[in-house]
């Protein structure tokens, strides 16, 4: 359910259902959810204000955020609440990285300059394994051991495409408590 980023600090994804300008828009009035409990000692977890950051869309677009945190009242660490079309630490959008990794790997196409996409597939290609057997368990899908680490990619990075990214993305970090592109 969510990410260990830090000795104080978790981010758990949450699917907000709207696009980024309407949540950039909605600012604090967004419908954030409260965690019940904290992730950590499972005590009572307060509202802890906002911090800020941006967020860059596919089409160019740049966006300031809130993201709501909260804090737990016994171990005094920090819960913030993700909106699912960010990756943690990651200022472009989900669905812009995807996207890019995808042109690059089926087309040889750079969305952006060669070292963000570089460094994007390196990410991505680290994380082969966990994302083989993320789809083996969640959807039963095979994908041949044999085949080369780009071929690889390039089949994973197709199904991530083709299914909706950002719940496959939350689906994931629930999953082994971390994002697709962490190292």
């Amino acid at each position: 359910m969510s990410e260990y980023l830090g000795c104080d600090q978790m981010q758990i994804i949450h699917d907000f259902k709207i696009p980024v300008k309407k949540y950039s828009e909605l600012g604090q009035n967004n419908n954030f959810p409260h965690p019940e409990e904290c992730p950590h000692c499972h005590d009572k977890l307060l509202k802890h204000g906002f911090y800020h950051r941006y967020v860059i869309t596919i089409d160019g677009k740049c966006f300031w955020i809130q993201i709501r945190r909260y804090k737990c009242q016994h171990c005094k660490k920090t819960v913030s609440i993700l909106p699912a079309f960010l990756f943690p630490r990651f200022q472009r959008s989900l669905n812009y990285i995807v996207c890019c990794m995808k042109e690059y790997l089926l087309q040889k196409k750079l969305l952006l300059y060669k070292r963000a996409v570089y460094f994007y597939l390196h990410r991505f290609t680290c994380n082969i394994p966990g994302l083989i057997a993320f789809f083996r368990d969640k959807y039963h899908s095979l994908i041949p051991f044999k085949l080369s680490r780009i071929k690889k990619a390039t089949k994973l990075i197709k199904m991530i495409w083709s299914s909706d990214a950002q719940i496959l993305s939350k689906e994931y970090q629930d999953h082994f408590n971390q994002c697709f592109m962490a190292l």
